[in-house]
Formats: C-alpha cells, structure tokens, sequence
C-alpha cells in the first residue's frame, strides 16, 4: 500500500528542522532528538576528517535512533562552515570504473527508513532527502570533507548581498525526457515557495522571485542581505529539482508512487516508511561514477546491523556512535570495516533564559562548570574526545570556542549559585525525552550536577512532543535535547539562539550576536563568514546562553567489498549516495 496524500502539519516545517528532539536511539539526525559524539579516533578502520557539512544530498538532521521520530520537519541548509559562492571542481564525468568493480552489483542499505512519499518539497524528514538525491541528483553537492562543488549547477556567484546567479549544467534531462534547464529551476523554487503545504517555504523565504535568464542561467532575486549562503540552502531539498511535466500531470499524486528527476538513479518503487528500490541511470551527465546497478534501502534498524552485514544480508549500514566498539570488534576480526567522523549534532542542557532562575548569567554560569564534559560525553556516546564547549563541530573553520570556557569545578559552580543568591543550592526540573537513551543520559547529568548544588527533579516528555513543548507551547524552561546542526554554521547559531529564532523562546541573544549573523550571511567570502561566525559562538558561549555538553558522530559500517564510502554517517544522514560508491568483485 502507498502513502495518500494527508493535510501535513506545517507547523513542522517552521522549526526550520533543526532541533531534533525526539524519540530515539542514539546518533542520527532525522528529526527527531540526536545524540551524537564527536570526532573518534578509527580503531580498526581508518577515520575519515570530520566536518561541519552536511551527510549526504543536502538534508541531514540530527537524532538520537535509527528510528527517532519527526519533530521539526523542513531544512534551512545543508553544507559546509560556510563555503563561498565559488564552486570546487566537479566530479569527472569521463570517469571510467574501477578495474575491481561489479557493475551488475546492487548495493543493500541499511539505516533509515523509506520516505513516506517522494516529492521534496512536501517531504517533512530532513533524513529523506539522501534517498530522494539518488532520484533528483542535486544542484549543489558536496564533497565527504564539506566542501560545496558543482551538481546540476555548475558555477554560482554573487553579483551583490541580495543577488544570486546560478550557472545550469547543460545537455542534462529528466528520466521522462524533459529538458532540465532554467524553466524548470524556476517552477521547482516557484513551487516550493507557493505550495500550502511544502516544507521548503521557510528556507526559501529569503526568495523574492526567480529570473529566468537565458536557458541554462537562473538569477535568484533575495529580500534579504543573504547570497552568501544560497549555496547552502540549494544543497538541500531546495536543490532536488523534480520534472515539471511529472509534477503537473500528476499532480497533487505526484510522489505518491513515482518521483522524476535528473539524478543518477531511476525511481523503481518504495513502501512507505519501509523500503525503496532505485536502478541505475545510464543517461546520467556523470554516468561513469554510477557504478552500482541499483541501490535497495531496507529500512531502519537498531540492533544485529553488523550481524546481517557478516552474513551477507546487508551491504552497508549506518548505526549509532555508541555501537563503536560492536563495529571495533567486527572489524578487528576482518568481517566489515568502519569509519566514524565528527558531525554537526549535539546534545545539550536546554535553558530558557528569560525566566527565572537561568535569567541570571551567574547561574548559567554555574551549570556550565557544573558539567564534566569529557566524562559525561564519553559516558553518552560511547566516544573519547566527542565533548562539545560550544554549538559548533569542533573541526569546523568557524569554531570560535576551541577550549573549554568552563571547567569542570563544582566548588567554582556552588560559589556561583551563592552569588546569585542560592547558597544552599538550587532545585530544578528538568525535562528528558522518554527514551532509554536519554533518559539513561540525563541520570547521568542529575548526578553530576547535584554534586555542584544543583538538585534536579527530571520528568518524562514524549519524544514526539518534546519539540512543540519546547518551542511552540514553550511551556519548558529546562530540558536534556540534542540539536540537529546545520553544515551552515551561521545557520545553526540563528535558528537555535538569534533574538528571533525558531528554536529560541526566550528571545534572548548576546549583544551584537544578530548583527554578527546578518553580516556573515551577507558574506560571500567563505573565510570572512567563518570568521564572523566563530565571533558569534564565542559571544554566545561569554554569556553562558548554551550548554553544550556532546557531539555526536556518524558511524559507518560495511561489509569489505564496498568501496568508495567517504566518511562516518548518522542513521539520519545515511551516506551520500551520489559518491562514486562500488562493490567490488569476489
């Protein structure tokens, strides 16, 4: 049976699909809550560079379990620290195969779920977009280290701050045989901003109107000093352009049961929230990286991944970092190999800061020495060295907090909460997602705050409630969530603690901290965004406005054979599919 079409909540989309918190397991960004570790050293299998970009197509959400739940529904980027509007070079279309590689191979994907249907500007789960970008290909990609290079876009650039020219790969058409040109660029941003219920609409708010310039050449018009970042925001859902002849001869079915883009794959079939089938496109422009015949997702799982990968069920599968030593193990015994690399979730102590008491700068401070980050973050996550001192991955260009600000000291914390009035300590209730996870990780932080005068009473939200008890009925003042993280810095730092972010009840922002933002996103230079942004973290971080605790990492584990994997992915990222990824022969 096939998903039909129902009213979606749009209220989902609003969250920008940023924080994740929902119910789930332990590292992966679908929207849901995430619990993730940051970069680990490979034991038994080389590590890949840890990053701040995006998993795969674009859309890669933070949450804690294969099978988290959605919370925050639609994307506001996908890409690296901040990457300028100058394309890298493009992947070599005149690639020929690896002499090793089985080009009648299909690769079994394990890790996440099916998307419920297949046009990507109504899909809500950010952790859809990686299966929809073997189908619709993307206009921005990226690369395993987070650089943005060309897609079906092969050149970009920035006239000015409110002004956006994308250059259109040529010779390219969709699987039905439409001409992919500028025409259709347009109706997909058109669309994307206009349809009632597509959960593109906020990330492309930024979008007056769309000029068609000649064929092949599209001018993005902006209502706001924002083109440094268009790269981002099309190496996302907003970047999956779908035919406009499918879309309008099926209308408001169209991707029900069927999808058409221009992307390395061909739609074959799907069961909703179950598994999806693609083959091969032998007309794609970079047709000689397609090296695999097809690729089969076979869902989500939370346990004996590794188990279905020793016996030949499974070729690859994403899992949570806490299963690092599962996968140490396999690998040390020849049976799989792995790679684990940082990513841009991460878990933290939620505040509200307009009320009291964490209106108060010296409490906040307080909960902040409060915490033994190395401890409690190799306690969650499984992974030395994945302690988070700010919102940003620690590898990124634009971290602005590399040290910890606030060291562990339960005296310095106690001597905190007196100045602020609280010498015989201070009760607080704490809100934790209803999940063994989390709740096993915030039994661990009850502990290690009480012993700096913190006495924390925890209660128990549903997973798929947390986000709209948090940020739509802001009816909790404190709580244990991860955050999903954008590959665009910037624009994790706006929607999660600007004055005005979706994700910011309180309203509350460090002085200078918006303007920091705006001037960055008006930035076309990648170094100078980065800069500004590492301002921005560390003004957030003086305040003490956050309390970052982790970051997760992804984990990638497959069987020998399969080739070309580019680095640890969450559940939610799953992989970047558009990688020249093969099985070699036997």
């Amino acid at each position: 049976m096939f998903y039909s079409r129902k009213p979606i909540l749009r209220l989902l989309a609003i969250v920008f699909g940023l924080v994740l918190v929902a119910a789930a397991c332990g590292n992966d960004d679908d929207d849901g809550p995430v619990t993730a570790a940051e970069e680990a050293p490979a034991t038994s299998a080389p590590t890949a560079a840890a990053q701040e970009a995006p998993a795969s197509s674009g859309d890669g959400d933070a949450e804690p379990s294969s099978d988290s739940s959605d919370t925050a529904g639609a994307d506001t980027s996908d890409s690296d620290a901040g990457e300028s509007p100058a394309p890298t070079e493009a992947p070599q279309e005149e690639s020929s195969a690896p002499p090793d590689a089985d080009l009648e191979a299909r690769m079994r994907v394990l890790g996440a779920a099916a998307p419920p249907q297949w046009d990507p500007v109504l899909t809500v789960s950010r952790c859809d977009a990686p299966q929809l970008s073997t189908v619709y290909d993307i206009l921005v990609r990226n690369t395993p280290e987070g650089a943005l290079i060309p897609g079906l876009a092969v050149e970009w650039s920035a006239p000015d701050e409110t002004t956006f020219v994308l250059k259109l790969r040529d010779g390219v058409s969709f699987h039905d045989g439409t001409p992919f040109n500028a025409e259709a660029v347009k109706a997909h941003i058109d669309r994307a901003k206009s349809e009632e219920l597509s959960t593109l609409s906020p990330v492309l708010e930024m979008v007056e109107d769309v000029v068609v310039v000649d064929n092949l050449t599209v001018q993005f018009n902006l209502n706001q000093p924002r083109a440094g970042i268009m790269p981002s925001i099309l190496n996302g859902r907003a970047g999956m352009v779908p035919s406009p002849s499918a879309v309008s001869a099926e209308g408001e079915d169209y991707g029900v049961d069927n999808a058409v883009g221009a992307g390395p794959y061909v739609y074959d079939s799907h069961i909703p929230d179950e598994e999806a089938h693609v083959n091969r496109n032998p007309d794609h422009w970079d047709a000689g990286n397609i090296l695999l015949a097809g690729i089969d997702f076979l869902g989500s799982a939370s346990e004996f991944q590794i188990e279905r990968i020793k016996d030949g069920e499974v070729d690859f599968s994403t899992m949570k970092d806490t299963d690092l030593p599962l996968a140490q193990e396999a690998a040390d015994d020849g049976d799989v190999e792995f790679l684990i690399t940082s990513t841009v979730q991460y878990g933290e102590l939620f505040i509200k800061a307009s009320v009291e008491p964490f209106d108060n700068i010296l409490v906040r401070q307080a909960l902040n020495h409060a915490i033994n980050r190395p401890v409690a973050a190799e306690f969650v996550t499984g992974v030395p060295g994945s302690e988070s001192y700010g919102p940003i991955a620690p590898t990124s260009p634009a971290k602005g907090v590399a040290e910890n600000p606030y060291p562990y000291d339960p005296d310095r914390a106690r001597q905190l909460l007196a100045e602020a009035g609280y010498p015989d300590g201070l009760d607080l209730r704490v809100a934790q997602i209803e999940h063994a996870y989390y709740t096993r990780y915030a039994a661990a932080l009850q502990d290690m705050l009480r012993d700096s005068g913190f006495n924390v009473e925890l209660y128990s939200v549903v997973g798929t409630e947390i986000n709209k008890a948090l940020y739509q009925r802001q009816e909790l003042d404190a709580a244990f969530t991860a955050t999903l993280g954008q590959g665009e810095p910037g624009l994790t730092l706006e929607t999660r603690y600007s004055s005005t972010g979706a994700t910011n009840p309180s309203g509350i922002a460090p002085e200078g901290f918006d303007d920091l933002l705006a001037e960055s996103f008006s930035n076309v230079d990648s170094a100078e965004r980065a800069a500004l942004y590492a301002q921005a973290e560390k003004a957030l971080m003086d305040e003490a406005l956050a309390v970052p605790i982790y970051h997760n990492s992804g984990l990638s584990v497959f069987r020998p054979e399969v080739k070309g994997i580019g680095r640890g992915y969450t559940t939610c990222e799953q992989g970047n599919f558009l990688d020249p990824i093969y099985i070699a022969k036997n």
